[in-house]
């Protein structure tokens, strides 16, 4: 069971969260290109907060991934 979690967390999390960033950076474009016209700030500012806690999460991430490097 560690060994499944620990491949979970190394493996899957990072690409998991980079997919969440580019799935926020895909609504941000598709808002620019009019694609959500009814409520495109709405759709706008969902995208951001997206990226935003994908970018948290991966910076989290690597972070506790040098601390356990390096010591």
């Amino acid at each position: 069971m560690s060994k499944i979690f620990k491949w979970v967390i190394g493996v899957l999390f990072p690409i998991i969260d980079v997919c969440i960033f580019i799935l926020g950076i895909d609504m941000i474009l598709e808002c620019a290109s009019g694609y959500y016209s009814s409520n495109y700030r709405a759709a706008i500012i969902a995208g951001m907060l997206i990226c935003v806690f994908a970018g948290i999460c991966f910076v989290v991430y690597i972070k506790e991934l040098l601390r356990k490097i390096f010591s």
